[in-house]
């Protein structure tokens, strides 16, 4: 089974990579990766809700050096799999 956390930070990355860094693509993506995964991980879970909410108002976007450290910090590397 792939590690779901690390298909959605490849997502992620793909996306800023490939169209530059925009909370509302984003929050997209993050909606969609909520509606086509069915995933068991509490942190992740929580990183998708917080970032599907970004297109929400400006007080609620971050930029990307605060995004990727938002995932650093909520998606700590799961026991055993380091």
């Amino acid at each position: 089974m792939p590690n779901m956390r690390d298909k959605f930070i490849d997502g992620l990355n793909l996306i800023i990579n490939s169209s530059g860094y925009s909370p509302y693509k984003i929050a997209r993506y993050a909606h969609e990766f909520y509606l086509d995964f069915d995933f068991d991980d509490p942190d992740l879970n929580h990183v998708v809700n917080f970032l599907q909410g970004m297109d929400a108002g400006p007080e609620f976007e971050l930029s990307e050096t605060e995004l990727r450290l938002f995932l650093k910090e909520q998606l700590k590397p799961l026991s055993g799999s380091e």
